[in-house]
């Protein structure tokens, strides 16, 4: 008794102090230190701040099929700004560009990321992600467009923190972005970066929709020919995929679909190197035939959903309502829909058609969260009934009227107890261990095959 004192005494200070000598602050507080260095330019975050930042970060990010890796460490963190090994432990206002960047390829496709970190791949990705964004014309920064999605890129798994406040589209973000310092981004498009960010942190709804010349140009690009223009095979193709015309039209002309859908896997050019994952641009695409600026590229994928190769816009997996809809074209709902403006929108209602975006919504959308207050009924629930568990020991007072039973009945419950916390420990350590053989001896390292 007289050592469990010192002992329970030490593992508080441990906590209060986790090897650093200073408190961990809250996560509101470690909000309230990022916007004040994003507004001012000026001071540093603690180290101990960096660990409230990962689990502001964890809790923002899902992943649609399988739970997300928890692959981001501080010492990433200090890799990824260039500070591994120099001894600082503090982020200043400067380097919250590269985290922005990096933060923001996360959430894009976790699992490639965590990848990357693991095989020593993620800085290098994260610089061509912010160089990819900034690039164009830096003076005036990035148009809304190209705002928007990034956005869009982010909806697949990013978790708000459902704060009942009115979603932020690409005109919102760009307003906030002028109050961030200079100093912490030089261009417009870092600016913008970081405030995105920020938000995202912060646990912000986002609202991103697709650009009106999208929807042609989807169409165009899955059945035109390399001249953008829609042959008649291209349009047989279209029918059938849409099951209009002629019934024995639809045979005849079902191998000129997968021909098309085989022609437009394959580059008009050579590889570019905006090709490569956490990049927004491949300009090697034709996307819209009326439409000079070519929507930048996402490299992302639904499982299921198309092969791995397939060219694919982050709006191609987007499920549109009738008011979404309305809102791209800039349609009043209470004028209604004219017939030229229903000639404007149509192509988006065959894109949708095409996408069967809506019909694979259960392959993307996470399920219902649960509400603050169910999670604390169930947490309740679940520990109550543990405890009520631990009361099956008083049954053993039965047994002590049996003296020949009693000695077999302890031993019983002791093994099964020595078996639960041996199984329990080696369960949490195989995942250490696995983690540890993967990384291999130096950094870089990485497993060849996992099982």
């Amino acid at each position: 008794m007289a050592l469990l004192v010192p002992l329970v005494l030490l593992c508080l200070g441990a906590a209060v102090c986790p090897g650093r000598g200073a408190p961990v602050p809250s996560q509101e507080q470690v909000l309230q230190s990022v916007w004040a260095l994003l507004a001012s330019g000026e001071g540093s975050l603690p180290h101990a701040a960096l660990d409230s930042l990962l689990s502001i970060l964890s809790a923002r990010v899902q992943c649609p099929a399988v739970p997300c890796e928890k692959c981001i460490s501080v010492p990433d963190i200090f890799m990824l700004v260039g500070k591994a090994g120099t001894g600082d432990t503090n982020l200043t206002a400067t380097e919250l560009l590269p985290l922005g960047a990096g933060v923001l390829l996360y959430l894009t496709d976790p699992v490639a990321t965590c990848a990357a970190v693991r095989g020593g791949q993620w800085v290098a990705e994260a610089r061509a992600f912010l160089t990819s964004f900034s690039s164009g014309n830096p003076a005036v920064g990035p148009t809304a467009e190209k705002v928007a999605e990034l956005l869009g890129g982010l909806r697949e798994n990013y978790r708000d923190a459902d704060r009942h406040q009115p979603c932020l589209d690409a005109g919102h973000v760009l307003q906030k972005s002028t109050a961030v310092s200079g100093q912490v981004a030089a261009d417009m498009a870092g600016q913008v970066l970081v405030t995105i960010m920020y938000h995202v942190l912060l646990g912000d709804c986002f609202h991103a929709l697709p650009p009106p010349h999208y929807f042609l140009g989807y169409i165009f690009r899955r059945y035109g020919n390399e001249s953008q223009n829609l042959t008649l095979a291209g349009l047989s193709a279209l029918m059938a995929k849409l099951a209009l015309g002629p019934e024995d039209e639809h045979t005849d002309h079902h191998h000129d679909d997968e021909a098309h859908a085989h022609h437009h896997k394959e580059p008009t050019s050579a590889p570019h190197a905006s090709q490569r994952p956490g990049n927004l641009t491949n300009p090697d695409d034709h996307v819209d035939p009326h439409h000079d600026d070519t929507p930048r590229r996402l490299r992302r994928s639904l499982p299921g959903q198309r092969e791995p190769d397939e060219p694919r816009l982050v709006w191609d997996a987007m499920c549109l309502s009738p008011g979404d809809l309305l809102e791209i074209y800039s349609l009043d709902p209470d004028a209604g829909i004219s017939g030229s403006d229903f000639t404007s929108l149509s192509p988006a209602l065959i894109q949708q058609q095409l996408s069967r975006a809506c019909s694979a919504r259960h392959l993307s959308a996470p399920g219902r969260q649960l509400t603050m207050a169910e999670r604390y009924i169930y947490g309740s629930l679940a520990t109550l009934v543990i405890c009520l568990c631990a009361l099956l020991g008083i049954v053993l007072l039965l047994c002590t009227a049996c003296a020949s039973a009693y000695p077999y009945i302890i031993q019983g419950f002791v093994s099964l107890a020595v078996g639960s916390l041996t199984g329990d420990a080696l369960l949490h350590l195989i995942p250490q261990v696995s983690s540890w053989a993967c990384r291999g001896p130096t950094p870089g390292t990485t497993c060849t095959a996992r099982k």
